[in-house]
């Protein structure tokens, strides 16, 4: 079980598409801001991974990996962002963030950190 935190929903859309042909079997859900992925990580504690945008209204990904990672410290939670600098990239580690990956989000890059983090 996968979670995606993006309030974008072409980004969402396209995450999900390449999520599916990395392994068809994945159960994806979906959340718009941080403060819908703390409650939605509290529901389903089955997750597996978490793709947290950075950047969103309400709660901001920061935010929110802070969070869930009190509930959750040994949940794989990877930063998705077009800002991936040196400053946001420390700000994450901070944050507790596993690893990062830059958007436009390329397929390979993203099916080895699924590897990574799922042993697929």
């Amino acid at each position: 079980e996968i979670l995606v935190v993006e309030d974008e929903e072409l980004n969402y859309f396209f995450l999900k598409e390449v999520l599916v042909s990395i392994d068809y079997s994945f159960i994806i859900y979906h959340a718009r801001n941080g403060e819908e992925a703390i409650a939605f990580s509290k529901q389903h504690p089955n997750i597996a991974l978490v793709l947290m945008d950075l950047e969103m209204p309400v709660m901001t990904g920061f935010e929110a990996t802070i969070e869930i990672k009190k509930a959750f410290p040994a949940l794989p939670i990877i930063a998705q962002s077009a800002h991936i600098h040196f400053k946001n990239k420390l700000k994450a580690k901070e944050a507790g963030f596993d690893d990062f990956i830059e958007k436009p989000i390329e397929h390979d890059l993203l099916k080895e950190l699924i590897n990574k983090y799922l042993g697929k």
